[in-house]
């Protein structure tokens, strides 16, 4: 139990609600300096490519403590990601994208890399939550789907109304 308590408090950690502090510098550094406000775009562009590979580590760890219980229990999950993302080099991205010449060719990988890495991320997604829908089985037909007279049938078999008020319901229903 320590385990998935410990496990739990980085995850929420790691997931809880952020600032939005360095928006409202960037956008007010965009504005009034433009270079400072070139490097925090590069900034904020390396934190949304390297979020989601720590996003990633914390739910493969969800999912391998899932994985567990469910194989204690006989149920196969395989918890692995298809395809990891692979944490970037801040100094590298920011490096190269500052030499001119480099930084245009540079600047389109990286534009492909914030576009590509969620996609592989919910690649992963569709994955695990393909298994779970296997291991629940389909889901069952919703209520909705079921006519008004069924609903009342099963409601006066249950006991929950009784024969005066079926018989006036469902002759409610027939009016309509």
């Amino acid at each position: 139990m320590a385990d998935w308590v410990g496990s739990d408090m980085q995850l929420i950690i790691r997931e809880q609600f952020r600032s939005i502090a360095f928006f409202v510098l960037w956008v007010i550094f965009s504005y009034i300096f433009g270079p400072v406000g070139s490097i925090l775009t590069l900034v904020s562009w390396y934190w949304l490519t390297y979020d989601y590979a720590i996003h990633e580590r914390g739910e493969l760890e969800f999912f391998r403590r899932v994985s567990a219980k469910l194989k204690e229990k006989g149920i196969s999950f395989d918890a692995e990601v298809l395809r990891p993302l692979i944490p970037r080099n801040m100094a590298l991205y920011i490096v190269l994208m500052i030499i001119p010449g480099v930084n245009i060719v540079w600047g389109i990988w990286w534009c492909y890399v914030l576009f590509r890495d969620p996609n592989l991320h919910f690649e992963t997604h569709e994955h695990w939550e393909y298994q779970l829908e296997k291991i629940t089985g389909e889901p069952g037909p919703s209520v909705a789907s079921e006519l008004p007279l069924d609903i009342l049938k099963e409601r006066y078999a249950k006991g929950e109304i009784t024969k005066e008020e079926f018989e006036r319901m469902k002759k409610d229903l027939s009016a309509e």
